[in-house]
């Protein structure tokens, strides 16, 4: 069951997208899940693919669970044979394109669970979006955790 203020969140969300901002709804979210750690880890890395279905360019700006303390997006490369990560303050998705966060790529560190995470358990991520610059938004999936070393 969501709590109270999510689903007033989402009610917010659904009215907005309901009188004539489609635009809103064209951010399509598949193959979210969160890779397992060690017991007792603080934190986990999270992929997914976030599909822009519309004619403009959608800018994530924030990232927010119930079940963790703090999400940040981040990118991973490597330069002269050493790994390394950067924090990014948004994710852009182009229009009518895909970003495909992915091991060694793109990805999200959440960091500080509220609570045990248990592989196959459902976490609720909330995603605040932009979309032309100006209205945040927001919208609600769900990551599953999965082993990632499959």
């Amino acid at each position: 069951m969501r709590p109270k203020s999510l689903n007033f969140f989402i009610l917010i969300a659904l009215f907005l997208v309901s009188f004539g901002h489609t635009s809103y709804a064209e951010l399509a979210i598949d193959d979210a899940w969160i890779r397992s750690g060690p017991p007792n880890s603080k934190t986990f890395a999270g992929y997914l693919k976030f599909t822009n279905t519309s004619s403009t360019e959608i800018s994530i700006k924030e990232l927010k669970s119930n079940a963790f303390e703090k999400i940040e997006m981040h990118s991973s490369f490597t330069e002269d044979g050493i790994s390394s990560m950067k924090k990014l303050n948004a994710l852009e998705i182009p229009a009518n394109s895909t970003l495909n966060l992915k091991p060694g790529g793109y990805h999200l560190m959440l960091n500080s669970p509220n609570k045990m995470i248990k592989e196959s358990d459902l976490i609720e991520l909330m995603i605040y979006f932009e979309v032309e610059g100006s209205i945040k938004i927001l919208r609600s999936d769900a990551m599953v955790l999965r082993n990632g070393y499959e």
